[in-house]
């Protein structure tokens, strides 16, 4: 207690991040980050687009599943329009999260899928 108070207005604490220093750090690593599993999927898409698109299929069915399971805890409490998991148990945060990261996978492939349609000729 006694370090902050001898800390001037101006002077951060030890540790501190600014939230301007993390949106840049967002900013400059999100699109390489978000191209990467693009591509690693986009080879494969091209390869076989009709098991990308089942297996996109089965990736969203999947998530939704868990994203289903994690919000059914929510609308037990009464809570029908919430947004996060703020409110829910770390087991129901964990189905929650991943739930919607299969969902995001399965995204990404459908992405690819029509990007690839548009890459790859059609005979005729």
């Amino acid at each position: 207690m006694e370090n902050a108070d001898n800390l001037s207005k101006d002077e951060k604490p030890p540790g501190h991040f600014e939230r301007e220093n993390m949106l840049n750090l967002v900013w400059v690593l999100g699109l390489p980050l978000m191209l990467l599993p693009v591509a690693v999927i986009m080879p494969n898409v091209l390869r076989h687009p009709a098991g990308s698109g089942l297996i996109s299929v089965v990736l969203c069915v999947m998530g939704f599943a868990l994203f289903s399971l994690a919000k059914f805890s929510q609308f037990r409490q009464k809570r029908y329009f919430t947004f996060g998991s703020a409110g829910m148990s770390p087991q129901d945060r964990i189905l929650y999260r991943c739930g919607y990261a299969l969902m995001t996978f399965a995204a990404a492939i459908a992405l690819c899928l029509l990007f690839a349609a548009k890459v790859v000729p059609r005979p005729g």
